[in-house]
């Protein structure tokens, strides 16, 4: 899996290593890079093992960084109740 797929090239020696070992998800926030990633991996022969797909995560992790009231509660070893 790689977050921030950008354009794909980070992920492309490990697909063109392991090949048909494995499958592979790339997640990008940015329709330019997905459109590139795509490109990329058009014509790869390993090309229908990856699927690329658009992601909100970095929005989700903003949301989530607002600040420590927003923070959840710890007890005092650290861990969060359930």
């Amino acid at each position: 899996m790689s977050i921030g797929l950008v354009n794909g090239q980070a992920l492309l020696p490990f697909v063109s290593s392991f090949g048909t070992a494995n499958d592979y998800i790339g997640l990008e926030i940015s329709d330019p890079m997905i459109e590139a990633a795509l490109d990329n991996f058009n014509y790869h022969p390993h090309g229908k093992r990856i699927s690329i797909q658009s992601s909100g995560l970095c929005r989700k992790a903003h949301r989530m960084a607002l600040g420590p009231h927003d923070a959840p509660q710890r007890d005092e070893f650290g861990r969060t109740p359930l």
